[in-house]
């Protein structure tokens, strides 16, 4: 990610979006939702991609570093995933049985 960003003339903090993307979201009984680390801290290597894509291009072309505030703003990994899923299933790109 940081080869990729530096190519595209960003900088890019070293474990700032692993460390996003190591952690789920669990619903407690109660409904509240708590972050927890993934097991292992094993990320799937589609979700960097997908997270990476809509983080750049959600970025202002002036802001040539991308830091923490960054990817709190325009990375979210389960808004990323989400839209990605969303736009596959209504652009017939889904899985079909």
């Amino acid at each position: 990610m940081r080869e990729t960003a530096h190519t595209g003339g960003r900088k890019f903090p070293d474990n700032a979006l692993f460390n996003n993307l190591a952690v789920v979201k669990i619903q407690n009984p109660d409904g509240a939702y708590v972050k927890e680390p993934v097991i292992g801290s094993y990320v799937e290597p589609m979700q960097p991609q997908v997270v990476c894509r809509r983080l750049w291009a959600a970025m202002p072309d002036r802001d040539d570093s991308i830091n923490i505030d960054d990817i709190n703003k325009f990375g979210d990994v389960s808004q990323a995933l989400g839209a990605y899923y969303d736009s596959a299933v209504k652009d017939g790109r889904a899985i079909r049985e």
